[in-house]
């Protein structure tokens, strides 16, 4: 497709948008290579150890995310996408292809299973951080009213 296809919106463009046009499309179109897309891992070791029976957050959340990807095409095994998670820091769609023996369209549902499950451990395993830390008292309003108070006279002497 060029310019000079279109003649009518030629002759409407003045000769400084035409030279702009005429560089964009003076070769032919060629796409960019398509760069290989990765997700980051950061539960593997927590995920070698275990089976996944032995969590039932964990076993959840894969059986999830397996769902999740669900299409005509069958449904994702359980086994595999927990693997991938048990098995690799940098999950990407070559490497399930190679891994799994899976077309290019299957690797891409077993990455998209992989990425949910990714974000849904960080938060599960960040919960469970979280409720071993203890609590301290919330402060009433009062108490925080008095402690402005005493910071202002502080600083004001």
């Amino acid at each position: 497709m060029n310019i000079q296809d279109f003649p009518a919106l030629k002759a409407q463009l003045s000769n400084e948008k035409l030279a702009k046009i005429m560089i964009h499309t003076t070769g032919p179109y060629q796409p960019s290579s398509a760069r290989e897309r990765s997700v980051t891992n950061p539960h593997t070791e927590r995920l070698s150890g275990i089976s996944l029976s032995d969590d039932s957050g964990v076993d959840d959340i894969v059986n999830g995310s397996c769902r999740a990807e669900q299409s005509s095409d069958g449904d994702l095994k359980r086994s595999y996408v927990f693997a991938l998670l048990a098995s690799s820091k940098r999950i990407s769609t070559p490497y399930i292809m190679k891994t799994l023996g899976l077309t290019e369209r299957q690797a891409r549902r077993y990455m998209a299973a992989c990425k949910l499950a990714i974000q849904q451990l960080t938060r599960h395993f960040n919960s469970l951080e979280v409720a071993t830390v203890p609590r301290t008292r919330a402060l009433t309003l009062a108490e925080i009213r008095a402690a402005h108070k005493k910071e202002a006279n502080g600083n004001s002497s």
